[in-house]
């Protein structure tokens, strides 16, 4: 009689314990299907920022672009071909005066013009820079910058070239066609360095200016582009560091195990 409720009682144990265990095991299940539904949802979330702000870089990259071709049309090309019309309405208003040198100068003009139209349709859109290499982009930007006298740019390229992709490296672009904006419009700097350091586990972008600093406090408070350049580096997975002082600004961009996560 003892034995029956000996064993009586561990089968009730044994179900208890089985029905205890079910239990745990059916809660951990809603629990990794939760929490495996809401990690989907959120990679869903932010591969919706990333292209909600990849979006907003190309439309930035081709307002830039926009805004370099009217003004090179107005300051550049669009003095040149007034004075080629000057040339040519002397040459109509007084025909006997050295006509074929003034025909010859109207030809130069023309042709510095042309020059001039072939500089532009050069400039670095987003379908160019997937087309071509980070280097290529910006070696081409910087040819622009160059051109305009105001701010010696120079381009140094450290270890060997591993190409990104193509979305990324539009917001690398981005990020340092921004920095060069606020360079020539409000540091009064003459000259500005660029360094793409690839080293055999990380990217290190260094790129700084010799112009006056800024409060960074006053600016990031203020939202300008430095927080967009922290956010769009958080996109691609770098970490930003942004300084400013008497001796200039200056920004370090490092992306962390790039060869194994940007390439094409």
């Amino acid at each position: 009689m003892q034995q029956q409720e000996e064993v009586a009682f561990a089968l009730i144990i044994g179900t208890v314990l089985f029905l205890f265990l079910s239990f745990c095991l059916l809660l951990f299940f809603i629990l990794f299907k939760n929490s495996k539904k809401r990690h989907i949802e959120e990679k869903k979330t932010l591969e919706l920022a990333y292209k909600h702000e990849l979006a907003n870089v190309m439309i930035e990259i081709q307002e830039n672009i926009l805004e370099q071709i009217s003004r090179e049309l107005h300051d550049n090309i669009g003095q040149l071909l007034t004075v080629a019309r000057i040339h040519l309405n002397t040459v109509l208003k007084h025909p006997e005066k050295r006509t074929s040198e003034k025909l010859q100068e109207t030809n130069n003009v023309v042709d510095m013009a042309i020059s001039e139209l072939k500089i532009l349709s050069r400039l670095p859109s987003t379908d160019k820079i997937k087309q071509f290499s980070l280097l290529n982009a910006l070696t081409m930007e910087i040819d622009r910058i160059n051109k305009l006298e105001s701010v010696k740019t120079i381009l140094m390229i450290k270890g060997e070239i591993v190409p990104f992709g193509s979305d990324t490296k539009i917001i690398i672009f981005r990020i340092i066609q921004e920095f060069i904006c606020n360079t020539i419009k409000y540091a009064n700097a003459n000259e500005l360095n660029i360094i793409l350091n690839y080293d055999n586990d990380n990217f290190v972008l260094d790129i700084s200016d010799n112009g006056k600093g800024f409060d960074m406090n006053i600016k990031m408070n203020q939202g300008n582009g430095i927080s967009n350049i922290k956010n769009r580096a958080s996109l691609i997975g770098a970490v930003s560091e942004y300084k400013s002082g008497v001796e200039g600004t200056s920004l370090k961009l490092t992306v962390n195990n790039y060869k194994n996560t940007l390439l094409n």
